[in-house]
């Protein structure tokens, strides 16, 4: 079994991984309460950069894991992983330009993946925010309903007691 096999399989897996982070509530309050496996997914995805080169189409795969790290983390804290993967495909990008590979790493490695790793993460931080500011709304709308449902029960008992006296 060759390397580059391995590495698309681990890549798949963590596409996977990524996904099952973003889709599903429960995987994602696992990561954000143990970053050390959002940060292994980050370490095996730098080791498949860097053993695979920006040039390979599987590095694409990566882009999911920028993303769930922004979704995952707030501001200042998803720069970590999205850093450490920024510098890895750099990295993966310069050993590709000094080996003398045939098209070296060109613009996809030097400017393009970087990008749009940097990008991804961004707009998991969107999200974040998004989903953050929906939960407040919906938690006020609730407490609205509360109130009124309260403010509802408290004028029909004060109706019957007024009609209650009015009767005697």
């Amino acid at each position: 079994v060759s390397l580059a096999a391995v590495a698309a399989w681990l890549m798949l897996a963590l596409a996977c991984v990524s996904y099952l982070g973003l889709a599903s509530a429960p995987t994602r309050d696992l990561l954000v309460r143990h970053p050390i496996l959002a940060m292994s997914d980050i370490a095996l995805v730098i080791w498949v950069v860097l053993q695979l080169g920006v040039q390979n189409p599987l590095v694409l795969a990566t882009v999911s894991t920028a993303l769930l790290s922004g979704v995952l983390y707030r501001f200042p804290f998803a720069l970590v992983p999205a850093g450490l993967l920024l510098t890895a495909v750099v990295v993966a990008a310069l050993l590709e330009e000094q080996s003398g590979a045939a098209a070296g790493a060109g613009y996809l490695g030097r400017v393009g993946l970087p990008a749009v790793l940097a990008v991804l993460t961004y707009l998991g931080h969107a999200v974040r925010v998004i989903q953050e500011n929906e939960r407040a709304a919906l938690a006020a709308l609730a407490a609205e309903r509360v109130a009124a449902t309260a403010d509802r029960e408290r004028t029909r008992l004060a109706r019957e007691m007024h009609d209650g006296v009015a009767k005697s």
